[in-house]
């Protein structure tokens, strides 16, 4: 078979295609693959957990009362000796504003859970009349927008977005983003500080329209100033009228609401007034974590609001913001954290001539195959010439002959071998100088990551101390 440049290319093709399957894309199919069984085991476990009774929720005809639970008992743990929540009897009427408090482990977490559905009930009656919206109390954002984050799906209204938004007091952060409300955010909101996003999963809470609202300790994360404003704008007034249940450990604001639950081995509801007061006769005064004195409830709501304006006033400003480097800049900055200028330079020579071994290799194939061509091609026309002149020779012309059937120049034929040894040197050059600027680039990729590394640890080290309270994270 005679070798041509259409086949040779041809065939060069094809083993590329083939040699990527089985490098590139082979490798990936396996990593693929075993992802796909750990995922696939995942929603083997999930969709064999036991199915949630919802009928152990119940409707009431009452339009007073919105929450009531009869001798409830509910655990985590079927097989549990103990439970989380025993004997717990509870009533919240429509529209009152309770707060639930008590002591780490206390079961707080768990009794909104109960209330939402997750944490099946073993014994006793629980009855939940209207739609519920949910703050968790570890913050979830997904990838996308804060917008999208916090209208999560639902149907934009400005007008009420932009009232959630003002008592969530999210204004000011929309200022110092880049993008405002659509800055995008990565899973879990790494980019900003833990404050940002509670109030973030709070807003998406608020911004739902439901007839209970339950809180589960979105106060945690945020300064003094600022749990304040939220307190105030958001749970007094913004949500004036619907059945609000937090979880909270600041008892300072117990004093406003309307209905106070205290668990601690069992459970104790009343009016503030109440809690006050058993307080204050040291009957109860271990079933909350007080983080202030008893007197402190006592003072008066101008020197309570006095004294955290103080404290947040010496606290930093609680925004993420982001540095201001142009992209020219950034890499510059980078690629001097590489190493000095004259490895740079020689890595990126080798760049260079790797990639031009490598297109001479193709090259000279194809230079090889056209010569070969070439010389094929020439010698048949000649071998016809020499025939046709056979055919036509006679006596009369005898003496033209030689002039007639003279051999026409064309190309030396190269040497096989020779001409092997080329493309072989060839590719072995450009495999020589790929790997070595493969080397080089890890070298350099290293180098910068140590030294940002280090950078970065030299930093966290000289913060601070407002920059560790205002990311707790």
């Amino acid at each position: 078979h005679s070798i041509s440049t259409d086949k040779v290319l041809t065939m060069g093709q094809f083993f590329t295609n083939l040699q990527t399957a089985m490098s590139v894309m082979f490798p990936l199919a396996l990593h693929f693959l075993v992802e796909a069984a750990v995922t696939i085991e995942r929603l083997e476990g999930f969709l064999g957990l036991e199915e949630n009774d919802c009928s152990t929720i119940k409707r009431s005809a009452s339009d007073n009362q919105t929450i009531v639970m009869k001798e409830i008992t509910a655990s985590w743990d079927v097989n549990a000796t103990s439970s989380t929540l025993d004997d717990i009897s509870m009533t919240i009427e429509n529209g009152k504003f309770s707060a639930v408090v008590g002591p780490m482990g206390c079961g707080k977490s768990s009794l909104i859970q109960l209330i939402l559905g997750e944490l099946r009930a073993s014994r006793g009656e629980l009855i939940v009349n209207g739609t519920v919206s949910y703050a968790s109390q570890e913050p979830w954002l997904f990838t996308g927008t804060i917008r999208d984050n916090i209208v999560f799906g639902q149907r934009y209204d400005q007008k009420r977005y932009n009232e959630v938004v003002r008592a969530c007091c999210l204004l000011k952060d929309f200022d110092q983003f880049p993008d405002g409300d659509k800055t995008f955010v990565s899973e879990r909101g790494t980019s900003l500080s833990g404050g940002q996003r509670s109030r973030i999963n709070l807003a998406r809470a608020i911004y739902r329209q439901a007839d209970i609202y339950l809180l589960d300790d979105p106060l945690a994360t945020v300064d003094a100033r600022v749990a304040e404003n939220i307190f105030e704008g958001c749970f007094m007034k913004y949500l004036n009228g619907k059945t609000r249940v937090l979880v909270t450990h600041q008892t300072q604001y117990l004093k406003y609401v309307d209905h106070v639950v205290v668990l601690n081995n069992g459970i104790k509801q009343n009016d503030y007034k109440v809690i006050k007061e058993s307080i204050e006769k040291h009957k109860i005064e271990k079933d909350i974590d007080i983080y202030a004195p008893v007197s402190e409830m006592s003072h008066s709501a101008d020197e309570r609001q006095k004294g955290e304006k103080m404290e947040a006033s010496e606290e930093a400003e609680e925004f993420a913001i982001k540095g201001s480097l142009s992209s020219a800049s950034l890499i510059y900055r980078y690629l001097r954290l590489t190493g000095s200028c004259c490895f740079f330079f020689i890595h990126l020579l080798f760049f260079v001539l790797g990639q031009v071994l490598i297109s001479a290799s193709d090259f000279w194939v194809v230079h090889w195959t056209n010569q070969d061509a070439l010389q094929q091609k020439q010698l048949y026309d000649y071998l016809t010439l020499k025939n046709e002149s056979t055919y036509s020779f006679n006596s009369t012309d005898f003496e033209s002959l030689p002039m007639q059937s003279t051999t026409p120049e064309y190309p030396p034929a190269y040497d096989y071998k020779g001409a092997l040894w080329i493309y072989g040197a060839l590719v072995a050059s450009g495999m020589i100088f790929t790997v070595a600027r493969l080397f080089l680039f890890c070298k350099m990729y290293l180098n910068a990551t140590e030294k940002l590394h280090n950078l970065m640890f030299v930093c966290l080290l000289e913060a601070p101390m407002s920059f560790f309270n205002n990311n707790p994270s």
